[in-house]
């Protein structure tokens, strides 16, 4: 099955009966615009350090895709540098993307 970054399948190995979500880009910043949503937090992975951290973004509620109510028809991936642990990573990804209301 064909890779892109941070071993996610490419978008022709992800194909469902629905919509695809395409991983397209990787932003050092966060995206301004319609609403993001971290759907999950991970190392980087080979050839990173052990505490560089990424945030997967959607665009819908994690809980909506979740279970099934709405899919995600973008996502990203936003580098979060250097964090001891997950949830260091996850408060910063959550500090980048603002409040949510």
């Amino acid at each position: 099955m064909p890779q892109a970054p941070f071993g996610v399948p490419t978008t022709e190995a992800r194909r469902t009966k629905r919509e695809e979500i395409r991983v397209v880009e990787i932003l050092t910043t966060p995206p301004t615009g319609a609403p993001w949503f971290i759907l999950d937090v991970m190392r980087r992975g080979k050839g990173h350090p052990r505490n560089a951290w990424a945030a997967l973004l959607i665009d819908v509620d994690p809980e909506q895709h979740c279970s099934g109510t709405a899919l995600a028809t973008k996502s990203l991936w936003l580098e979060l540098g250097k964090h001891p642990s997950f949830d260091d990573a996850w408060e910063h990804a959550e500090g980048l993307l603002g409040p949510r209301h």
